[in-house]
């Protein structure tokens, strides 16, 4: 079983995947401003590395904080 969250852009919304295998289906303005958001965050580990050792062990860890919410 993974144990980080995933998504996958399906182009005309987004599915997100919780660790349990449960899912969140975005579309519209939802779906556009979570890729945006995983944009910010790829580029952020891109040009500067991990923003914050103390939190994040992995970029795989800052996608999490990102997607949890949704499952909330």
């Amino acid at each position: 079983m993974n144990e980080h969250y995933d998504y996958c852009d399906l182009g005309y919304g987004v599915s997100l995947i919780s660790p349990c295998g449960k899912t969140v289906f975005l579309q519209g303005d939802d779906a556009c401003q979570f890729i945006d958001d995983t944009i910010s965050v790829d580029e952020l580990w891109e040009s500067e590395g991990n923003p914050n050792p103390s939190i994040f062990d992995s970029q795989e860890d800052h996608i999490d904080l990102v997607i949890g919410p949704y499952f909330d």
